[in-house]
């Protein structure tokens, strides 16, 4: 099992974006079709979410939908990344703004087609910040979603290797992803 650091660099700018998830131990598997992911819920403080990414495994090389979905089963975000040429046990973002209430539960989804590209299993290594509690895996069979039933899964602190960036504002956090600044 390896386990991979976050390493995400920022400026000393008034809304600097910091990543949610610091470390993680990927276990790789490849069915499906499923979306999934885990159930988080934000702390005391409310924070916008400046980023979404997924992480990156040997053999990644396609299209991803990632979603932020809240406890109704209704999408707030949709965004895409894309694995091709993506380094190993790093996470690939694409920017975004959502507000993230203090005190709710969300859920952070990957779209995974099966068998074509691997996926984490149940990230038990995961380690987040204090902004938001990860509380459990979950999964549904509705590919892409299109809301409706979410699973929870005992045992799986998260399936994928999924993270997001925040920050108390979005726009003009002078964010660096990937070695490239983050223009909104």
């Amino acid at each position: 099992m390896r386990t991979v650091l976050v390493l995400f660099m920022t400026s000393l700018l008034a809304f600097a974006d910091t990543p949610w998830v610091t470390s993680v131990s990927p276990s790789p598997r490849a069915d499906g079709p499923y979306t999934a992911g885990g159930l988080f819920q934000m702390g005391a403080t409310s924070y916008y979410l400046t980023s979404i990414g997924r992480l990156c495994l040997t053999g990644d090389s396609g299209n991803h939908t990632l979603y932020i979905v809240n406890a109704a089963d209704s999408i707030l975000l949709t965004a895409t990344v894309n694995m091709a040429g993506c380094q190993a046990n790093t996470y690939v973002y694409t920017t975004a703004c959502l507000h993230l209430t203090a005190r709710t539960s969300y859920y952070i989804l990957s779209t995974e087609t099966g068998g074509a590209e691997p996926w984490s299993d149940g990230t038990s290594g995961t380690v987040t910040t204090s902004a938001a509690t990860l509380n459990i895996g979950a999964f549904s069979t509705s590919v892409p979603y299109s809301g409706g039933p979410i699973s929870s899964s005992n045992g799986y602190a998260m399936f994928v290797g999924l993270n997001f960036t925040y920050a108390r504002g979005c726009g003009g956090s002078g964010a660096v992803l990937n070695g490239l600044p983050v223009v909104y």
